[in-house]
C-alpha cells in the first residue's frame, strides 16, 4: 500500500483538487495500468473537508466515524476500517474530514500523537493507494499525515508565496524524516494552476526548475489552470465523468501513472 501526504502550507495552491484529480484518475476502470476500481483511498486530514464535501456531495452522516475520532484514540490500532465509507465516486473510498478536526491542531500534543494516523492504518489492505489530503499549515495534522505516509507530494503555483511554502515543508519533510520516520521519501512537486502565456508566471517556474535543491523533483506535466477543474469539484463530479475527453483529464492521468510508478521502486 503506497500512502502519499499531498501538501503546501500555502493555501490556495490547489491541494485538494490535486488529490481529487489523481482520485479520479486511479479509479478509471481500467485506469492507468489497467487496474481495476475500488481501490483509492482518500484520508480528508483538513478541517475545511473539501474533499469531503466533493466526494460526498449529498452529505456526510453526522453520526459518522470521521479522522477526527481516529485522532482522538490514543490506543487502538487499525482504527482507519471504522471510519472508511465508500464516496459517491466509483472506486473511491473515504476517511472523511469535519471542522472539529482544527483543534487537533491547537490542543497540547498527548504523547505519541504524532503517530495516531499511522496505528490507525497499520493493518489495512486492498488499497494500493492511499492519498491523505493535508491543510494549508505544517501543524500537528500535517505532521500526522507524513509520519503515516511513505511518499510526500508538494503540490505548488508558480508563484513567489507558493514556492516559499516548498522550501518550508521541505524543512519540516526533514524534520519529520529525523525525528518520527525515516523512511519518508519527497516523491515530487506538482506545479498547478499553471496559466497560459503569463510573464511571472513563466519566470517563477523557470527559478524553480533551475533550483539544484528542487528542480529535479517537479513533475510533468504540469497542471493548466482551467475552471473546468473546479466546476467539476462543485459539482462533485470526478473530473473524468465532468470533462472526458479534455486535455486536464489527460494531465491527471499522466500524474497518476507516476504515482503508480512509485509501487515498483
Amino acid at each position: 500500500m503506497l500512502t502519499m501526504a499531498v501538501l503546501n502550507q500555502k493555501g490556495g495552491v490547489g491541494k485538494t483538487s490535486t488529490v481529487l484529480g489523481l482520485a479520479s484518475a486511479l479509479s478509471q476502470d481500467p485506469g492507468p495500468g489497467g487496474k481495476s476500481p475500488d481501490q483509492v483511498l482518500v484520508v480528508d486530514a483538513d478541517p475545511q473537508a473539501n474533499a469531503t464535501a466533493a466526494l460526498l456531495p449529498n452529505g456526510l452522516d453526522p453520526e459518522a466515524f470521521t479522522l477526527n475520532d481516529i485522532l482522538e484514540d490514543t490506543e487502538d490500532e487499525g482504527l482507519a476500517g471504522q471510519a472508511i465509507i465508500k464516496a459517491d465516486w466509483p472506486g473511491v473510498n473515504l476517511i472523511p474530514a469535519v471542522l472539529d478536526l482544527a483543534a487537533r491542531d491547537g490542543e497540547a500534543a498527548a504523547l505519541g500523537f504524532e503517530f495516531r494516523l499511522r496505528r490507525a492504518l497499520t493493518g489495512l489492505d486492498g488499497y494500493p493507494v492511499v492519498l491523505v489530503d493535508c491543510p494549508p499549515s505544517l501543524g500537528k495534522l500535517v505532521v500526522n499525515a507524513l509520519v503515516a505516509a511513505d511518499q510526500a507530494l508538494i503540490v505548488t503555483t508558480a508563484a513567489a508565496p507558493s514556492l516559499m511554502g516548498v522550501a518550508n515543508v521541505m524543512k519540516t519533510i526533514s524534520v519529520v524524516r529525523q525525528f518520527y520516520n525515516p523512511g519518508l521519501v519527497v516523491a515530487g512537486i506538482v506545479v498547478n494552476l499553471l496559466p497560459a502565456k503569463q510573464r511571472e508566471s513563466e519566470f517563477r517556474l523557470a527559478e524553480l526548475l533551475a533550483d539544484d535543491e528542487f528542480g529535479s523533483l517537479v513533475w510533468e506535466p504540469y497542471v493548466p489552470a482551467r475552471a473546468i477543474v473546479a466546476e467539476a469539484q462543485g459539482q462533485g463530479q470526478p473530473i473524468h465523468d465532468y470533462a472526458r475527453g479534455r486535455d486536464i483529464t489527460a494531465v491527471y492521468d499522466a500524474l497518476a501513472a507516476r504515482v503508480l510508478g512509485l509501487k515498483t521502486v
